[in-house]
């Protein structure tokens, strides 16, 4: 079991990815897999243009903030590597992204909107 502390930083962490998730109009999970470090910078970088959040995340500790969103349906395609991209502006600018990111690379979006 871990110490107090540790517990304490991931409460607080699946509590932030709960609230950016709820806040959020549409989102975005990734498996970033196979994207080289030039394609990841060029697409951070088109992300943050848009105003979407772009961010690895743990799958665990996402698993516990969608579960807790009632949104445990998404609990199969939390494994590997995960990236998460959220937005409350355009809900439709972090599925072009990424789908501009998909001929070039292996990248695979796994998606929900509320």
């Amino acid at each position: 079991m871990p110490n107090a502390k540790v517990l304490s930083e991931k409460q607080a962490i699946v509590a932030a990815l709960a609230e950016r998730i709820k806040n959020a109009g549409a989102g975005i999970l990734v498996d970033y897999r196979g994207i080289t470090v030039l394609e990841d910078t060029a697409l951070r970088s088109e992300m943050r243009k848009e105003g979407i959040d772009y961010s690895v995340v743990k799958n665990t500790l996402t698993r516990k903030a969608l579960d807790s969103l009632g949104l445990s349906g998404l609990d199969d395609v939390l494994n590997g590597t995960t990236s998460l991209a959220t937005t409350a502006g355009d809900p439709i600018a972090p599925f072009r992204i990424i789908s501009d990111c998909l001929p070039r690379t292996l990248c695979t979006p796994r998606s929900w909107a509320p």
